[in-house]
């Protein structure tokens, strides 16, 4: 149903331009024999204005009346613009334009984000490197003192500790006690 609408609309639309074009045709041959007819009997002069007043539309009567051709053209050049009295401004000094940072791309934060964990990794693997160095120099203290048997093992730690304040004040008395005695000797 509303195809066979359709269709009959557009039938009746070009149907209806064809038989215009057709009016439009009739006219100007009609328009186009009188004038042959008026040259004839008539003045030269005047055929052709009446041939050309007939055959313009109205836009382009009206733009031949307007007379553009004759019109003296505006040429912009400092000359003229310092002769104008227009309203021109130019300014005497520029504020800065703000121009906003571009936020950070994906791929920038990806690579950002990779830099800093290779930098914690570094970090954690100086600290493992340190703990190991600790670790090694307290079991080399420990394999140290049980070469030299100094471990507590059988031995109160108490004792231990009250032999080794001992032998440091005999250490530090012996070298004094000496040192009387060789200036006793000498006098």
């Amino acid at each position: 149903m509303k195809r066979t609408m359709i269709v009959s609309l557009a039938l009746l639309a070009a149907a209806s331009l064809a038989a215009a074009t057709e009016n439009q045709n009739q006219q100007q041959t009609t328009t186009a024999k009188t004038d042959t007819a008026q040259t004839t009997t008539a003045p030269a002069t005047t055929t052709t204005s009446a041939a050309t007043t007939t055959a313009d539309s109205p836009m382009v009567a009206a733009a031949k009346k307007t007379n553009r051709a004759a019109k003296k053209r505006v040429v912009i050049t400092n000359d003229s613009l310092k002769q104008s009295t227009g309203h021109i401004s130019t300014a005497s000094s520029q504020y800065p334009v703000d121009i906003p940072t571009p936020e950070k791309g994906a791929e920038q934060v990806a690579i950002e984000t990779r830099a800093k964990e290779k930098e914690r990794a570094a970090e954690r693997d100086k600290i493992e490197k340190k703990r190991a160095e600790e670790k090694k120099k307290k079991l080399e203290r420990m394999a140290a003192a049980v070469e030299e048997g100094s471990l507590y093992g059988d031995v109160d730690p108490a004792a231990a500790e009250q032999q080794m304040n001992e032998a440091t004040k005999d250490a530090t008395k012996k070298p004094a006690d000496q040192n009387k005695s060789n200036d006793n000797k000498h006098q």
